[in-house]
């Protein structure tokens, strides 16, 4: 039997056809292909339906050597996967780290969000304060122009008439 490595690399499904014939080689090519630890745990809960039968126990803890000695190694990011002795162990084990990755990565998801979401927020109220610093700077220019004519003797109407400001707030300064 000839099987085309190619053609399942990079995926962690199986082939239907590699599945119904339990190709254990084509499953092996899987796990040295897969890219994400959630793909190792498909391809190992596969394999574990095809050796639930005692006279696959030898197997199983074959398979369990090779993923140390072979897979680990060649995996940097899947270091937090426990050591077992047999494939059967693999499951609860594989399932409780996958757990602990998607609350990690929800973790580091929500932790991104609120420091995007602080850093936007701070952008919008400098946007804000500094708009309204100008503001305020205006109506202090203005008010400061209000005076100084009003002090060289310009009539209120021609003052109200330049700054916008009414004749009561200039009769007030």
């Amino acid at each position: 039997m000839l099987i085309d490595e190619g053609a399942i690399a990079g995926d962690c499904r199986l082939p239907s056809s590699m599945k119904a014939s339990k190709n254990l080689v084509a499953a092996l090519f899987a796990l040295e292909n897969a890219v994400e630890k959630h793909a190792i745990l498909t391809v190992v809960e596969e394999m574990l339906h095809w050796l639930k039968l005692p006279e696959q126990q030898s197997l199983s803890r074959a398979l369990a050597g090779w993923f140390d000695r072979v897979l680990r190694p060649a995996k940097k990011n899947i270091d937090d996967i426990p050591a077992f002795a047999d494939l059967t162990e693999v499951s609860t084990m594989l399932r409780e780290t996958v757990q602990g990755w998607y609350e990690e990565a929800e973790l580091k998801g929500r932790a991104a969000g609120m420091e995007k979401g602080l850093a936007e927020g701070m952008e919008k109220g400098l946007v804000e304060g500094r708009e309204e610093g100008r503001e305020e700077g205006r109506e202090e220019g203005i008010v400061q122009i209000a005076r100084t004519m009003k002090a060289n003797g310009e009539p209120v109407a021609k003052i109200s008439q330049y700054t916008g400001l009414s004749e009561e707030e200039i009769e007030k300064l």
